[in-house]
């Protein structure tokens, strides 16, 4: 184990957009897209190109329950995909979630193009958070299962999505999250 850890139990300590009243949903997510492939504790490697580092992750089993209410199995990816990438953006890049990103209609250049927002872990969220200079967008991907080039693909993909929308003058981050190594890549999208 590294030492490091990523908070995927508890995102609200690391988060304010994760409100406690609905991290356990989060929570779970993750657990169960891990516990697909993986025992907790279990090391996730973290990509920013050529570096890589590895943080360790610990879960509590998913119970029948939880299992049966996550059986959407792209639902649970994608929740579990926002909890581990939260994560790993808070202990690699120094930042933490404070709202999700609005949606927009669908048309062309409508909507925020990223997931989430984002600002320093340091800085304070108030109803400015919007004008903070140091606020960035992160677009998120999970996959349950992909080679290295379907990784690589699906993060371009994510990297174009998040050059577009309503906030691209906020500059934005692209990450995939791929559970059956565990492997978490992030890449500047702008």
């Amino acid at each position: 184990m590294t030492g490091d850890t990523l908070e995927i139990t508890r995102p609200s300590l690391q988060h304010p957009g994760i409100p406690a009243s609905v991290e356990g949903h989060y929570a779970v997510s993750a657990a169960v897209a891990l516990q697909r492939h993986h025992q907790s504790p279990a090391s996730v490697e973290v990509q920013m190109g050529q570096d890589v580092r590895e943080y360790d992750a610990e879960w509590r089993p998913p119970t029948p329950d939880e299992l049966r209410a996550c059986a959407a199995e792209r639902d649970t990816t994608c929740y579990g995909a926002y909890t581990v990438a939260l994560a790993a953006i808070f202990q690699r890049l120094g930042y933490k979630a404070v709202a999700r990103a609005a949606e927009g209609d669908g048309s062309q250049g409508s909507g925020s193009h990223a997931d989430w927002l984002l600002l320093p872990v340091d800085a304070e969220v108030d109803e400015w958070y919007l004008e903070h200079p140091d606020i960035r967008r992160v677009e998120i991907s999970g996959q349950d299962e992909a080679s290295f080039g379907e990784r690589n693909w699906r993060l371009k993909k994510k990297i174009d999505q998040a050059q577009g929308g309503l906030l691209r003058h906020i500059p934005a981050w692209a990450a995939v999250v791929e559970f059956s190594l565990p492997v978490v890549a992030i890449a500047q999208a702008s």
